[in-house]
Order: C-alpha cells, then structure tokens, then sequence
C-alpha cells in the first residue's frame, strides 16, 4: 500500500471455532429460564457488575482489562446460552478482540453470541448487531463472502424490525458497500452505498451515518478513478462530522489524495495541512499519524519541484516515525527512502 493512502486504511485465549448453525437447534423454554434466573440472581448480579466494569475499560481502550472482567462474569453465568447475559457477554468479548485485531478470537465470540442470541430470541436487534459486527470481524481479515453472508442476515432482521427504509438498514448497505469496495467489485460497491445515502438523505435520522455513508461513496467513485465526484462526496461528509476528530483527518487525507491525483498540489498541500493540524491536536506530535502527514505534505511540494520545502516535511516524517516503529520497520524504510531521494535531487539540482 502506497505511504500516501496509509490513512485511509486505517472507516479476540485460544478458542474452538464455533458456527451459528452448530447451535441453530438450541431452545429455551422461558419458563425454565426464569427459574433459572431466580436460582442463580445472586451470581447474575455479580456477573452484570463484572460486564459493566468491563465495559468502562473498553470504552478506554484498555481491552486487555475488559477481557478479562468479561471472562469471570462469563463463569458467573456458566456460560448457559438461556441466559440473555450470556450472549450479551460473548458479544462484548468479540469487540474487544475486534479492538486489539484479534480478528480471528473475535470471529469466534461472535459466533458464540449469535448462537446464545438465536436460542433466545431469534428475531432481535441484538441478534442482528452480532450479525453486523461478525460481518465487520471478516471484512477485517479478508473473508469478503462470510463478510456478505452476516451482513445478509443482519439485514434481514433489520428489515423486518423498522422496515426498508431505516438507519440500522441503511448502516448494513454502508457496511456491504464498503466490503464489496475492498473485494473490487466497484458496481456492486455503487450499488449499496447509494441505497444507504438514499435512505438517510431522505431521513436525515443520523447525521453521523449519513457522513460515513458520504465518504464510503466518495470511497467508490475514487476507487473507479473519478477524483473529482470522489471530492464532492468527501466535502458532503466533513459537514456532519465532529470537528477535530480523527475521523475528519482521515476525510481530509481522502480529499487531500484525490486533489494529487488530479495533480492539484496546492489542494492537496491545504487538506494534508487540516488533517496535519487536526493529528497534532488530538494525537501529539509523536504520533504515527502525525508522521504520515509530514510525508504526504513533502511528496506534494516534490512534486511540484519545490525540494527544500519536500525535505523539511520528508526528514520529520522519517525522524517521527523511526521514533514510534524503529528502524528496521519497513514503512520507515520508505519514509527514508523518500527522504533520501529528494536530498539527491537537491545536490543535483545545486550542482
């Protein structure tokens, strides 16, 4: 992958591999359930405290910890699929996997939850989120068609709940879009996210879903070497996002890259710069992020010819970088080279 578009990469304990339809013939009867439930409330209240500890590490991205809560409030419930805690539990282990890119451990959790979920109440909105992020957790490794397959389902369970025309159906056509995006089939990719921005234009529901929904589409008209729709899209998306977040940077990288390869440096210079900015901001000058936006900025100003400029961006770029992933990364090997390249053409240029 290209230094240049390296931003836009960047829109789970060994397990058995468990398949939903291993547990498709799971029944509860809810009678039993209750009975259940009564027996045992005392552990099912440690348990639900223990989910929730674990929750407030997720949401400061210590997945480890979490992980760990998850799994002792996991032996609280015994991990018996009739308990509605226990695929809620599953559900957040996956996610935690999700976050450390343990795709695999993810997939596996997932899986469990989706079974635990299906024996209780086949039909959920809960059920279909599992669905969604097992989709999310296959995309991630490649696995296009079981991507397709979960998103599938997840949709078929949103229809039936709010009907053609809702959010979480329009977040399922964002997410087959961009799968279908990254497995190259660009019309298929067309195809689903129009229907989503359609959904949501039309809405107005979720601003926030309509601004991903902009930027997958902006996504695919660049993938096809249209920049210039590619741009209006992107621009459409920045109005709905949160300022000074990472999530604007990345969508001013993709407006950034598109204005280079239609050879508008200067362009490019200014939205390199607003994300370079916005990373600075959030991230620290230390950040990886930051040192990808020093070299997007220097091979723009190489473009055009202006070297010295080129070199000030390319030597930080190399410098912030070789700090974070050493030496012997080979991204910092590139950022070196590019570097490298343009004192060259500096020498000879002052010769």
């Amino acid at each position: 992958m290209p230094i240049k578009k390296l931003i836009v990469a960047m829109a789970f304990v060994v397990l058995q591999s468990l398949s939903a339809q291993e547990h498709s013939t799971i029944s509860c009867d809810q009678g039993i359930v209750s009975k259940i439930m009564n027996m045992f409330s005392l552990d099912r209240k440690r348990a639900s405290l223990l989910n929730d500890k674990g929750l407030k590490f997720y949401y400061r991205d210590d997945w480890q910890k979490a992980i760990e809560q998850y799994l002792q409030a996991l032996d609280l419930t015994d991990e018996d699929y009739c308990l509605k805690l226990t695929g809620t539990i599953y559900h957040n282990i996956a996610n935690a996997y999700d976050g450390m890119d343990q795709y695999e451990k993810a997939i596996a959790y997932q899986k469990k939850a989706i079974a635990a979920k299906r024996a209780i109440s086949p039909g959920s909105t809960s059920l279909a989120l599992s669905y969604r992020d097992l989709a999310k957790s296959y995309r991630a490794v490649a696995r296009y068609k079981e991507a397709e397959s979960s998103y599938r389902e997840a949709l078929r369970i949103y229809k039936v709940q709010e009907g053609d025309r809702g959010a979480q159906v329009a977040n399922v056509y964002t997410g087959l879009g961009e799968n279908a995006r990254l497995s190259e089939d660009i019309n298929r990719s067309f195809a689903w996210n129009k229907k989503a921005v359609g959904i949501l234009e039309k809405s107005k529901e979720d601003l926030s879903l309509l601004s991903t929904a902009y930027n997958n589409l902006g996504l695919s008209y660049d993938e096809d070497n249209n920049y210039t729709e590619a741009i209006s899209y992107y621009l459409k998306s920045i109005r709905f996002k949160e300022r000074d977040s990472t999530e604007m940077a990345k969508t001013y990288n993709n407006i950034a890259a598109a204005y280079s390869a239609l050879e508008n440096f200067d362009k490019a210079i200014v939205y390199y710069q607003k994300a370079l900015k916005i990373v600075k901001k959030v991230l620290g000058e230390d950040a990886l992020y930051t040192a990808i936006f020093y070299n997007n900025i220097g091979t723009c100003y190489e473009d055009q010819g202006k070297f010295t400029a080129a070199l000030g961006y390319l030597e930080k770029a190399y410098i912030g970088a070789k700090k974070i992933l050493g030496e012997a990364h080979p991204d910092v090997k590139t950022l070196k080279e590019n570097r490298d390249r343009v004192k060259r053409r500096l020498e000879q240029r002052e010769k």
